[in-house]
């Protein structure tokens, strides 16, 4: 099933138990919206396009408590059946679904990027496209995390 995300005002939608979604939650580009949530499980497709100018799509995580994701059963052997998995605080997981975010209305400018290279803990490279839009925007950040440290990026911001 498709549900519609019609809310057009800026209102808060709050779901203080998470979203888990099966089928598919779509935003059109008439949303304006704040979504307050503990997680966000995507198992079926997320889908945002962007916002028309003066509208936005915004996402705040609450909670302080450990989350636990127990998969359709497609994914099912990947958790314990008992207890699920924890992934933690905060998070969106993406667990044999989509993540479609168009947050750009420039369609050659990507939404997220691979890095290209990581030739010291101080210095990442990433694609020139994306570097040119981004750069594009004042104030912007880049945030890097991962559960694991590596290569000497533990939460960092990159400005």
């Amino acid at each position: 099933s498709c549900a519609v995300v019609d809310t057009t005002d800026g209102s808060t939608l709050s779901f203080p138990h998470g979203l888990n979604i099966e089928g598919m939650l779509y935003f059109p580009t008439t949303s304006n919206v704040t979504i307050e949530t503990s997680h966000i499980f995507i198992q079926g497709i997320l889908k945002i396009d962007p916002p028309i100018i003066s509208n936005t799509v915004r996402v705040r995580m609450i909670g302080t408590q450990y989350e636990y994701l127990h998969p359709h059963a497609e994914n099912s052997m990947e958790c314990d059946s008992a207890l699920g998995c924890n992934i933690g605080k905060k998070a969106i997981v993406v667990a044999g679904g989509t993540l479609d975010i168009n947050g750009l209305s420039d369609p050659d400018c990507p939404a997220w990027t691979k890095l290209e290279s990581i030739p010291d803990p101080n210095t990442l490279t990433i694609g020139s496209k994306a570097a040119e839009c981004w750069g594009a925007r004042a104030g912007g950040e880049i945030i890097v995390t991962n559960s694991e440290k590596r290569a000497g990026f533990d939460q960092n911001f990159v400005r």
